[in-house]
């Protein structure tokens, strides 16, 4: 799974390359986070676009066009690199929410989401565009977000790419 993501990481270098077409409101992604908490069973097509829903939040804030406050995060939300193992801790939710790294971001794109329906995972391939150049791709990721009780649990961030600086781990 990780060889594939990371192929299409690097595959997805056109800033003029369209999302997959989701788009949601905040209120759809809390609506779809209150019925996957409840337990509610969806169809195979809606259960995915509420799992995408939920983990856009997180894509919405590092692009700056939504709170750190409204993300569907999990109190003891986790956010770590992969292979290294998640910790979850009380509270991390307000510490993450808070966090100014994602302030020179522009815009992030050409989202491509694989979607485990059967399960509650996620992951997503994105191009990232810095406000010091926005028509131009400043980074590339890959992360999988991990859905329970309607909010976001896990976060792994399993690849990140610099365009031009050496290969290797980039993430802070």
């Amino acid at each position: 799974m990780i060889a594939v993501a990371i192929g299409l990481l690097l595959a997805s270098t056109s800033p003029s390359a369209p999302d997959d077409g989701q788009t949601f409101s905040l209120a759809e992604s809390r609506r779809c986070s209150e019925q996957l908490a409840a337990g509610k069973k969806l169809n195979r097509d809606d259960h995915r676009r509420c799992i995408v829903a939920i983990a856009s939040t997180y894509i919405q804030f590092e692009q700056n066009t939504l709170a750190g406050k409204d993300v569907l995060f999990a109190d003891d939300v986790a956010r770590h690199i992969y292979n290294i193992p998640a910790v979850h801790t009380a509270g991390e939710k307000a510490k993450i929410a808070a966090g100014t790294n994602q302030q020179a971001i522009a815009a992030i794109r050409n989202r491509q989401w694989d979607v485990d329906v059967e399960g509650d995972s996620a992951w997503v391939v994105y191009d990232g565009y810095l406000k010091a150049a926005p028509d131009k791709v400043g980074f590339l990721v890959v992360e999988r977000f991990k859905i329970v009780d309607g909010k976001i649990k896990t976060i792994t961030i399993a690849s990140a790419k610099f365009p031009g600086a050496k290969l290797g781990n980039c993430i802070e």
